[in-house]
C-alpha cells in the first residue's frame, strides 16, 4: 500500500473551515487506498495526523521551538515558523517512506518552499500541489483594502510563480485555468457526510424566513448588498418576515454592523459571531436558506464555469437549498438544480425574489443532501489525480 503525505501550513485551530475541508481530503485518500498522513499547524506548534480504514488519530504532536511574538498572525513569527514546519517536513520524509506529497497553497512562495519542492524531488516523491483559487492573482488584484504585506505576497508569487510550476508533477485546482499543460487538474470543493448533520424537515407554516451566511466575512460574500436589499423590501412593503444570520468573523473594514445600525435593521439582521459542533448545527436547523458568495470576484468566469465553494459544500450536505451570484458547478459543469437560486450580482438583489424561490420549492432537505452524497464526496473528485497523474 502506497503512503501519501499532506502538508498544510494553515493553522487548524483558527480556521475551522478550512480544517473541516483539510482533513476531509486527508479522510478521502485513505479511503483510496493509501496510508494518508497529514501535518498540518496548530496554536502550539504542529500536529501529524495518520488515517486509516477512515479512522483518524495523532501520531504526533511537535512543538514550536520558539513562542510566538503576537498571538494574531504576523509575518516576524511565521518567517520562523515556516523554518521550523520545513525541518518537520523533512523529518517526517526520513521516518515514513511517502510516494506521494500533497501540499495545499503555501502564501507566499519563496527561496526556501522552492528549496523544499527540489528536496522532496530528490527523494523520487511524487509532488502534488493545490492552488484553492485560480487565476490566483485575482484574490489581490480585485480585493479592496489591500494591506502592504499583502501587495509583496503578491510580488514574491508573481516572481517565483513558473518556477513552483516547474518543480511539481501536478497542480490541482479550484476556478478556471486557460493553459495547456497537462499536469493542471480541475477539482472542486468537496465533503464527507459524516462532517455534517442534516436539518431537520422543513416547515412553511411559518410567516418568516432565515436566511444564514456562515463564512470568515469578506468582500466576496457580499452581505453589505444583501443587507440594503432587505432595507429595500421592509421600506417597500414586505410580504414575509426575512431575517439574515451572520455566523462567523467579519472583517472590520467592511462596516456591516455599522451599515445595519444605519439602516435600522436590528430585528432584522443577527451577527451571531464564530460558532461550531451543537451551536452551528442549531443554527443550522433554524435557517431555511443559505446564503452563499454574492460579490465574486470575477463575475463573467463564474458564470461561464460555475463555483463550488466550500459553503456550497456545507449548505449542500445540511439540506439548505441556496442563493449565490455565481451559478451552480460539478466538475467544471454549470448544474442546473432546484434547490440553488443564482441571482446576478447587482446592487438591486431582489429580496421578493428569494421568497418567491424558497415558497415555490418542492425539494426537500434529504433530496439535497443526497445530491451532495452522489457528486461531492471528495474520494470522487481526489480520485482523477491517480488516474491522471
Amino acid at each position: 500500500m502506497k503512503n501519501i503525505l499532506y502538508i498544510s501550513f494553515l493553522n487548524e485551530d483558527i480556521r475551522p473551515g478550512y480544517k473541516k475541508k483539510i482533513h476531509s481530503q486527508a479522510k478521502a485518500f485513505s479511503e483510496l487506498g493509501y496510508n494518508s498522513y497529514l501535518l498540518i499547524v496548530n496554536k502550539t506548534g504542529f500536529n501529524l495526523y495518520s488515517f486509516r480504514e477512515n479512522s483518524e488519530r495523532i501520531k504526533r504532536r511537535i512543538p514550536s521551538k520558539k513562542k510566538r511574538y503576537k498571538e494574531e498572525r504576523n509575518v516576524y513569527d511565521e518567517l520562523f515558523l515556516f523554518n521550523q514546519f520545513v525541518s518537520v517536513v523533512k523529518e517526517v520524509l526520513s521516518e515514513i517512506n511517502i510516494d506521494y506529497v500533497y501540499i495545499r497553497r503555501i502564501v507566499p512562495i519563496t527561496p526556501k518552499l522552492l528549496k523544499l519542492l527540489s528536496y522532496i524531488k530528490s527523494k523520487k516523491i511524487t509532488v502534488i500541489y493545490e492552488y484553492p483559487t485560480l487565476p490566483w492573482e485575482d484574490e489581490i488584484r480585485r480585493a479592496p483594502n489591500v494591506s502592504l504585506i499583502s501587495k509583496f505576497f503578491y510580488f514574491l508569487d508573481s516572481l517565483f510563480y513558473k518556477k513552483l510550476v516547474s518543480k511539481v508533477d501536478i497542480i490541482t485546482y479550484m476556478g478556471y485555468y486557460t493553459g495547456n499543460e497537462k499536469k493542471f487538474i480541475k477539482i472542486q470543493n468537496c465533503g464527507n457526510p459524516n462532517d455534517y448533520k442534516c436539518k431537520g424537515k422543513y416547515s412553511k407554516n411559518s410567516n418568516s424566513i432565515t436566511m444564514i451566511g456562515v463564512a470568515h466575512v469578506s468582500y466576496i460574500h457580499g452581505f453589505d448588498l444583501l443587507i440594503d436589499a432587505l432595507k429595500r423590501y421592509y421600506d417597500e412593503g414586505a410580504t414575509q418576515e426575512v431575517n439574515f444570520k451572520i455566523v462567523g468573523t467579519v472583517d472590520s473594514s467592511l462596516g456591516l454592523e455599522e451599515k445595519v445600525k444605519q439602516l435600522n435593521l436590528g430585528e432584522h439582521v443577527f451577527f451571531c459571531g464564530y460558532k461550531v459542533g451543537e451551536e452551528l448545527d442549531l443554527l443550522f436547523e433554524e435557517a431555511d436558506i443559505g446564503i452563499n458568495v454574492l460579490n465574486s470576484f470575477d463575475l463573467k468566469a463564474s458564470q461561464k464555469y460555475g463555483i463550488t465553494t466550500l459553503k456550497t459544500v456545507e449548505y449542500t450536505f445540511r439540506g439548505l437549498p441556496q442563493v449565490s451570484s455565481a451559478p451552480f458547478a460539478i466538475n467544471g459543469c454549470n448544474t442546473d438544480i432546484p434547490e440553488f437560486l443564482y441571482v446576478e450580482k447587482s446592487d438591486k438583489l431582489d429580496i421578493h425574489k428569494i421568497v418567491d424561490f424558497y415558497n415555490h420549492l418542492t425539494i426537500n432537505s434529504d433530496q439535497i443532501r443526497q445530491y451532495a452524497i452522489n457528486h461531492m464526496s471528495w474520494a470522487k473528485v481526489l480520485e482523477r489525480i491517480f488516474l491522471n497523474g
